[in-house]
């Protein structure tokens, strides 16, 4: 005998979700949005939700779970999840102080929400007084105020105070070729990103929900790879020290590196395969 309940209709708030009810339905806006390889249990969807109330919510979704709702889970759009499970959230870089954090089912659902406040209170703002402090929870990320003029973001010994960043490759690999030798190789923003296959910013994202020693999929994948290398020869490479050689170019074509691999090694190589390791 199966007993039949009939689902309430209304939503509930971040602040009332009863982690033992599977069924419960939230209308939330997404902040933001970013996907994040785990390694071995694959990329997940990592999202930042909001209620009307202001509060917050992380939301972490396996990618296959993830894929009929794409057209809906874009930042800045208002959706209805009903049916979802609530899971611990503990560690380093939460996004928000809230203990648990959604996960989603197969039976999952997700569609646009009507009349989602424009505006909603801000909750999670600290100034640098407060961050300097030391009092703040430190696994938890916090909002700041751009606005404030007295207490810079970040500090440049040319530009003194600065308060906006653009994330930027500065990848140096350290590579090996058939004579077991070793050097470095230094790859720039648009190499990088060709090779890595990621912007620079979503391996920050990425790496921030990890410990300081995680080391981002998109990185450990080069390892063992043999590529080609085009390569920029400068003043300080000429005087044998040990600097990085900048990347122009890197090709992974496999019948071109083994074109390459057939030729005799020149004595000022300017093209040469590598192993990165």
């Amino acid at each position: 005998m199966s007993i039949i309940t009939k689902t309430n209709s209304s939503f509930v708030l971040v602040n009332n979700i009863d982690s033992a009810n599977e069924k419960q339905k939230i209308k939330v806006q997404i902040l933001v949005l970013w996907k994040a390889n785990k390694n071995a249990a694959g990329i997940s969807l990592e999202m930042v939700l909001v209620d009307e109330e202001g509060t917050r919510i992380h939301a972490q979704v396996e990618e296959d779970l993830s894929k009929p709702h794409q057209k809906f889970l874009k930042e800045g759009q208002a959706v209805i999840i009903n049916a979802f499970q609530l899971k611990d959230y503990l560690g380093e870089f939460r996004t928000n102080p809230y203990p648990y954090k959604i996960g989603f089912f197969r039976t999952t659902k997700v569609k646009p929400a009507d009349g989602f406040p424009e505006t909603i209170p801000q909750k999670y703002f600290a100034n640098f007084d407060q961050i300097l402090s030391g009092q703040l929870d430190k696994n938890v990320l916090v909002d700041s105020d751009d606005e404030d003029q007295h207490h810079p973001r970040y500090n440049c010994e040319k530009c003194n105070d600065v308060y906006d960043i653009i994330h930027c490759f500065y990848l140096v690999l350290r590579v090996s070729d058939e004579s077991a030798g070793e050097t470095k190789f230094l790859l720039f923003n648009k190499t990088a990103e060709k090779l890595t296959g990621r912007y620079a910013w979503e391996l920050v994202n990425e790496a921030a929900q990890e410990d300081a020693s995680f080391m981002p999929q998109a990185l450990t994948d080069l390892i063992g790879r043999k590529l080609l290398f085009k390569i920029s020869i400068g003043p300080d490479n000429k005087q044998g020290s040990n600097s990085a050689y900048v990347v122009d170019l890197v090709v992974d074509d496999a019948a071109m590196i083994e074109e390459f691999e057939a030729q005799p090694i020149p004595q000022a190589p300017m093209h040469r395969w590598h192993s990165i390791r």
